[in-house]
C-alpha cells in the first residue's frame, strides 16, 4: 500500500509500506471488505493497495481499533487495517462516471522500489484543517 503514514512525523512523500492479505470481512450487510495484515497508519487512509504488478486492487480506509478490541476480548490485536476492494471501487467510479484506465492484468511482477516510483506520480496528499472557533 501507498500512503503518507504518520509514524511519530508525517513523512514528506509517500511511502510503501508491505501488506499482506489475509481474508475478507463483511462490515454491513453487502459490504465486504479486503482485511489486511499491515502497519496502517493515519496517513494511510484515501491511499491505494497495489498487487505485486502495480495494479490497483483496493483502496485503504481504516486499521482494527487495537484498545478496543482488547478492552472486550483481553486479546493484543494488531497490524489488522481494512481496504475497499478493487470491485467496488470499480462500480463506485463507474457509477459517477469518472473516467479510469484497466490493466490488461499481464504486467510481470514489479520490485518493491520500483513499485514506489511507479505509484508516485498519481498520489496526492490532502491535508484537511478545521479553522479553531474563537471563544465568545
Amino acid at each position: 500500500m501507498v500512503g503518507e503514514p504518520d509514524k511519530g512525523i508525517p513523512p514528506i512523500t509517500p511511502l510503501l509500506t508491505v501488506a499482506d492479505m489475509i481474508g475478507t470481512e463483511t462490515i454491513a450487510p453487502g459490504l465486504t471488505v479486503l482485511k489486511l495484515n499491515a502497519d496502517v497508519r493515519p496517513g494511510n487512509s484515501g491511499g491505494p493497495l497495489l498487487d505485486q504488478k502495480g495494479n490497483v486492487v483496493g483502496v485503504v480506509f481504516a486499521e482494527i481499533n487495537t484498545p478496543g478490541i482488547y478492552e472486550q476480548t483481553g486479546k493484543i490485536v494488531r497490524n489488522i487495517g481494512f481496504a475497499i476492494p478493487g470491485n467496488t471501487l470499480v462500480t463506485f467510479i463507474s457509477r459517477w462516471q469518472i473516467p479510469y484506465w484497466k490493466g490488461s492484468g499481464t504486467a510481470e511482477p514489479v520490485a518493491a522500489g520500483n513499485l514506489l516510483a511507479q505509484a508516485r506520480p498519481y498520489i496526492a496528499r490532502i491535508g484537511c484543517w478545521q479553522k479553531e472557533q474563537q471563544a465568545q
